[in-house]
């Protein structure tokens, strides 16, 4: 997943400033390092409690195609990935799908024909390709690009690995799911992903957003356990161009919510919903809406140097976690 390719240059990276700095550093510049704490003194610290029900009615259905993503494409077309195809059902048909769990992480548009609605899922970081891992640690902050995502200004900056992942399936991607839209008549258009896929799915809303204007087309972003993508103008801009239909879902101690750190001028936009506990059977049991961008109350609690890796697998909730071990039958 996205953790294991960034946090060894995060951690470097992260001694040489303390090292830098060891007299004259700013107070709370720990904070912003480690990730506690924020960079934005006006941060948020009020959450509303959500039920678990909440979670099951508005992203489960997300979380399912996330986790199949992971999924070889045969075995997910062919249905024998077994419990992550199974919850997917009989009524889902798959328009077009691709990736090398390498540089190009696998990904997937489908109809969910029960719902009417078309998904586009993308793959988290794959641990065993360092040609993914190296997606992750290309973090130098870039311009967005404006063939796909025109309205952004001058000073969005976005993740570089983040954007040339993007840039792989951005024109097959919105070429079948523009088609797929017009050919089923389907009004929903949910982008999702995990980890590194959260990062792509939410490129991916930006570009919709664009090629949509003016339609009918209803449009979800449900992420989970997504990195840090941009700047603050780019969270500026991600809340201005999608505002609540974008939802993201961070788990407990989950260290990926975290990274790129704040120091680097990284920030998430709004929308967080957290999950503090998780029972044995991995159902969620106490979550949390949470407003504002860097939300104290929630994922931005947190400590890089006391979180807990196995978080952002999961579970998260219903009993749903990510990797490419959920695809064993």
């Amino acid at each position: 997943m996205f953790f294991f390719g960034l946090v060894n240059t995060f951690l470097s990276l992260s001694a040489l400033v303390v090292l830098a700095a060891p007299i004259r550093r700013r107070p709370g510049v720990l904070d912003e390092i480690f990730g506690i704490g924020s960079s934005d003194d006006k941060a948020s610290s009020t959450t509303t409690a959500l039920s678990p029900a909440d979670l099951d009615t508005k992203f489960k259905r997300a979380a399912e195609f996330s986790r199949a993503a992971y999924c070889p494409t045969a075995e997910v077309t062919n249905r024998t990935c077994g419990a992550s195809c199974d919850a997917l059902g009989n009524d889902v048909e798959f328009l077009l799908s691709g990736g090398d769990e390498g540089d190009t992480p696998l990904f997937m548009v489908a109809l969910d024909k029960a719902t009417n609605t078309i998904f586009v899922a993308h793959q988290g970081t794959n641990p065993d390709n360092i040609m993914s891992i190296l997606n992750d640690a290309d973090f130098v902050p870039d311009d967005i690009d404006t063939r796909f995502i025109t309205s952004a200004g001058d000073d969005v900056k976005v993740h570089n690995g983040f954007q040339d992942t993007f840039l792989h399936t951005a024109d097959a991607i919105l070429n079948a799911t523009m088609s797929a839209l017009q050919s089923t008549g389907a009004q929903k258009l949910v982008l999702t992903g995990h980890s590194l896929g959260a990062a792509i799915a939410t490129l991916d809303a930006l570009m919709f957003k664009d090629a949509l204007a003016g339609s009918n087309v209803t449009m979800s972003t449900t992420l989970f356990g997504s990195p840090r993508i941009g700047n603050k103008e780019f969270a500026d801009f991600l809340d201005s161009q999608l505002g609540s239909s974008l939802s993201r879902i961070t788990n407990r101690e989950d260290p990926v919510p975290l990274l790129p750190p704040q120091f680097l001028s990284f920030a998430h936009a709004s929308g967080e919903v957290h999950i503090n506990a998780v029972d044995e059977a991995g159902n969620a049991t106490d979550i949390v809406s949470c407003a504002g961008k860097e939300n104290q109350l929630c994922s931005d609690k947190g400590n890089i140097l006391s979180s807990d890796v196995s978080d952002h697998s999961g579970p998260y909730f219903s009993g749903i976690s990510f990797g490419s071990s959920q695809c064993l039958v």
